[in-house]
């Protein structure tokens, strides 16, 4: 194909450059490609087995232990004490105690509940119990005769 200008792209059909009829005429239709049997095998093939490329192994990275925060303690006293708090801290030292001590401690021994027996369904007659009371003998203060 020869190398046009812009202007002459621009003005030209679009049937011109996409190398199809020019569907602008009155009458003029194009069937449908139609895949050819050929083609559709080609499609089914499985594509040519190319190399599996595997991952590589992932390498453990120890995790870098981070540094130890200390609380400005000081500075907390002062912002607890200016709003009329007092600032109270745990003792480190009696919390690692209190944690060995619990860790020492054998287990508990777990007792499970014990169970209600079922109850045994009664197999006599049943009895129908009028629960209703007769409303027409039943003395309401809206129905009161007036004396």
């Amino acid at each position: 194909m020869a190398a046009r200008t812009v202007d002459e792209a621009w003005t030209s059909p679009v049937a011109d450059i996409a190398g199809q009829p020019d569907l602008t005429e009155p009458g003029a239709t194009v069937a449908p490609e139609q895949p050819t049997l050929a083609a559709l095998r080609e499609e089914e093939k499985p594509a040519a087995a190319a190399p599996e490329l595997q991952a590589p192994a992932p390498v453990s990275v120890p995790p870098t232990p981070a540094p130890a925060y200390a609380l400005p303690i000081d500075a907390l006293q002062a912002t607890v004490s200016a709003a009329g708090l007092q600032w109270v801290q745990s003792d480190p030292e009696a919390i690692r105690r209190a944690q060995e001590t619990l860790a020492a401690m054998p287990a508990s021994i777990r007792v499970p509940r014990e169970r209600n027996p079922v109850p045994r369904p009664d197999d006599g007659p049943l009895i129908l119990v009028e629960t209703a009371r007769p409303l027409p003998a039943l003395q309401l203060p809206e129905n009161a005769q007036p004396r």
